[in-house]
């Protein structure tokens, strides 16, 4: 997990087993200036998005407001951590395709999904494109056919005083990112809020029918049931 305890970023790792956490180690290193998100290959190994170049509050703020990319995109071999992708506006969520071959960043300023080749003997990474998504992309899962399922703020600035001011809406959106038969990303909007009941949506899930929605702020999940019409939607485009 990701740590920000005061002025130290750090990652924790734990152990889980029997229904409980149990803490193992604490890895810090001076590259991890801002972490965001993490994906594992395997017990010992992991990419972390750094979301901002700068470390402070000041040097943040100005990244975000005139779209400087200096986030980026770092891999842990079980040692050391080294750059894989740089110069991305606010690199935020990060996950990879069930064969590891494909890993996947969202841009949350640049309203962006970056797809990137993943190479299995070094880890490192080469840029494939990018995909345009119109809203504040932030963090990724994936479902059992290899869509992504997407939580994302459609009014970013709403979303930033939002987050100044948690009483204050803001809009929630779920979009599900996949490829359609001939090999071409497509996207669908699942689901779209003013933020009434769940504001700065962040993160969805979804197992069967059942899709799960969590927010930045907000103290409580949403866990909508999918329509079958939207089910089968689904299912014809992502396949």
């Amino acid at each position: 997990m990701v740590n920000h305890a005061g002025s130290e970023n750090s990652i924790e790792v734990f152990d889980f087993r029997d229904g409980k956490l149990s803490y193992l180690k604490t890895i810090t290193d001076p590259l991890l200036v801002s972490p965001n998100d993490l994906v594992m290959l395997d017990e010992n190994r992991f990419y972390v998005t750094n979301d901002h170049g700068a470390a402070s509050y000041n040097g943040k703020m100005i990244e975000d407001y005139l779209r400087i990319p200096r986030a980026n995109v770092l891999v842990y071999d079980g040692q050391n951590f080294s750059l894989a992708a740089d110069r991305l506006p606010y690199a935020n969520g990060i996950n990879m395709s069930p064969d590891g071959s494909i890993v996947y960043v969202a841009e949350t300023v640049a309203k962006k999904i970056s797809v990137y080749s993943r190479h299995d003997d070094d880890n490192t990474l080469t840029f494939k494109q990018e995909i345009f998504l119109g809203t504040g992309v932030d963090n990724i899962e994936l479902d059992n056919d290899g869509g992504l399922w997407i939580g994302s703020h459609p009014k970013l600035l709403t979303f930033i005083y939002h987050a100044e001011n948690p009483d204050a809406v803001s809009p929630s959106q779920v979009l599900r990112l996949s490829m359609d038969e001939n090999r071409s990303y497509i996207f669908q909007e699942i689901y779209l809020s003013i933020g009434e009941d769940l504001s700065g949506s962040s993160v969805a899930a979804v197992y069967d029918n059942t899709l799960l929605i969590g927010a930045v702020l907000d103290d409580h999940f949403l866990m909508c049931s999918l329509a079958r019409s939207v089910m089968d939607t689904i299912n014809q485009a992502g396949r």
